[in-house]
């Protein structure tokens, strides 16, 4: 069969309205045209339009305005929430079921079964995709599932849970390209969840450490350019501290030794010292 003969395409195109393109506005038809919208959040829609002239609208905010109203709207709200304990029962459920998982589980039945029923648990709410949701669970098992739930049931959740594995990485390119150990990861768990959890705290201190000295990096790349103009005080107190190349030309860093000679040089008060400590 010649599969085109026979079906047709969707053509979710706009059609262009030659009267909109020269006079402005946009064609109500279109606006007619957002059945979920329209259908949803009718008060939004209609208070976000203005007649310009007879067929024809105007937005009366900005896209960002109106995507916030429709994203608030207390119908779309109820929809998350209605979502949100969908989910929170579902995850619950097999949460316990997957950590029970045996050799004699028959896991191709069991994911079927979750996809099946969170396609028909979604199907219930008016205007959500239960395909979108079916596709999210489908690629959790392929991503991690399969592999996880073949682990456990092979040995045990706590004890799987607990073993950790070579993280394998690529390394180098052409004839230099290999395989290497960098560090360990959880055979379950992931590093990621594991610090998240346990090591909150720390976590933030090692950002806020990575974000001071980003700043400071910052600060140091404007000082580097500031000491290659001459006759400002950074050229003064701190061109002979960049590193030169072969021909004497200021290169992107300053020499580490010679900031530390100037500075037991320096006299404290003065530009040259400033710059030098900053």
């Amino acid at each position: 069969m010649n599969i085109p003969r026979y079906v047709e395409a969707d053509n979710d195109e706009i059609a262009q309205d030659v009267d909109a393109h020269l006079y402005g506005g946009i064609p109500k038809s279109n606006i007619d045209e957002l059945l979920v919208l329209n259908k949803s959040v009718p008060e939004v829609i209609n208070s976000s339009f203005e007649v310009l002239r007879e067929g024809y609208l105007k937005l009366n905010k900005s896209m960002e305005q109106l995507t916030e109203e429709v994203i608030n709207a207390p119908q779309v709200l109820a929809k998350n929430d209605e979502l949100r304990k969908i989910a929170e029962s579902f995850v619950a459920k097999y949460w316990h079921i997957l950590r029970q998982v045996n050799l004699d589980s028959d896991l191709t039945s069991l994911m079927s079964e979750m996809l099946s029923e969170i396609k028909e648990e979604v199907s219930s709410i008016e205007f959500v995709d239960a395909y979108s949701a079916y596709q999210i669970v489908a690629e959790i098992w392929k991503d991690s599932l399969t592999k996880d739930s073949e682990l456990i049931a092979a040995s045990d959740f706590y004890t799987i849970g607990r073993k950790r594995e070579p993280n394998m990485v690529t390394k180098g390119s052409g004839k230099n390209k290999r395989r290497e150990q960098d560090g360990w990861i959880g055979m379950l768990v992931p590093n990621e969840l594991i610090a998240k959890r346990l090591f909150a705290s720390e976590q933030e201190e090692i950002e806020a450490l990575k974000n001071k000295a980003q700043e400071i990096e910052s600060e140091l790349s404007e000082l580097v350019e500031a000491a290659k103009v001459e006759d400002s005080e950074e050229y003064e107190a701190l061109y002979e501290s960049l590193k030169k190349n072969e021909d004497d030309e200021p290169q992107d860093a300053f020499e580490a030794k010679t900031i530390k000679a100037e500075l037991k040089r320096a006299e404290k008060g003065t530009p040259e010292f400033e710059w030098k400590t900053c």
